[in-house]
């Protein structure tokens, strides 16, 4: 059986025009570090996050992308907001999407990686000896980019290593249902029996802070605010 990190041709066409639609990754990084533009103003509904257990995520704050007087081609009717429903479906029916860490000199650095939802969270893995887990390590700012033929979607927000063995086993089988992919979990670490020496892998969450939705007809844009004052404990 194949490995699930080698993909076919046609899958990368789609990857590439999502990193297009997301823009210049080294402008992305550094809008990274800076943190959001713009103010944050606490919805309803917030991000939830407690050490040890999946985070869970309420509906965020949809509002359009631009306004009348930024004088864009995209829409500015609020009749054109997409759903976050709109958006869960694009990253569950996702084949993998586009990791972007922030490197310990402040470039940016992307990569391919396999996705799940867990509870509603985007969930992904990762050796962690890898450059991008080592990026996480020092700094959890990151955004995860997917693309199908409806949306191209952008999400931004800090992403978590997830422990206890518990929490491991759900996303192991997480991605044993979508992707065969088979990991044994003992003693609070997730390993692949498959590859040589049994490699251990680390999985993250991403919970987001903001996500950015582009509609496939080029003229809508739909904008995602989540509460930031609820994170990590």
């Amino acid at each position: 059986m194949n490995h699930p990190l080698i993909v076919p041709t046609e899958d990368w066409h789609a990857a590439l025009k999502t990193l297009r639609v997301a823009g210049d990754l080294e402008e992305l990084a550094r809008g990274l570090a800076a943190g959001p533009a713009l103010p944050m103003v606490a919805p309803a509904r917030r991000v939830r996050h407690t050490q040890g257990s999946v985070a869970t995520v309420d509906a965020p704050i949809a509002e359009l992308l631009f306004q009348p007087e930024d004088a864009t081609p995209f829409s500015t009717d609020a009749a054109t907001l997409k759903p976050w429903s709109q958006a869960l479906a694009c990253l569950r029916s996702a084949p993998r999407c586009w990791l972007s860490t922030v490197r310990p000199d402040g470039h940016p650095h992307a990569a391919p990686v396999l996705l799940v939802l867990v509870d509603g969270v985007a969930c992904v893995a990762s050796r962690p000896n890898t450059r991008k887990s080592r990026n996480l390590a020092r700094n959890p700012h990151g955004v995860i980019m997917v693309g199908n033929e409806d949306l191209d979607l952008v999400v931004k927000g800090e992403v978590h290593r997830v422990s206890g063995d518990t929490m491991l086993r759900r996303m192991a089988a997480a991605f044993g249902a979508k992707y065969r992919w088979s990991f044994d979990v003992r003693d609070g670490r997730a390993y692949d029996g498959s590859l040589p020496g049994s490699p251990e892998y680390a999985f993250y969450q991403i919970c987001p802070v903001q996500a950015f939705g582009y509609g496939a007809d080029g003229m809508t844009a739909t904008r995602w605010r989540f509460d930031r004052a609820s994170g990590r404990r």
